[in-house]
């Protein structure tokens, strides 16, 4: 259970981090456009 905990976290974390900077690209192309 243990290694499964920490693998879903690392997923969470990293989809979290896609979302963030799919957020950022999407704000920097609306102030460049």
């Amino acid at each position: 259970n243990e290694p499964f905990d920490a693998i879903n976290l690392n997923a969470v974390l990293f989809l979290g981090k896609l979302k963030k900077v799919s957020q950022y690209n999407i704000q920097k192309r609306k102030v460049l456009s």
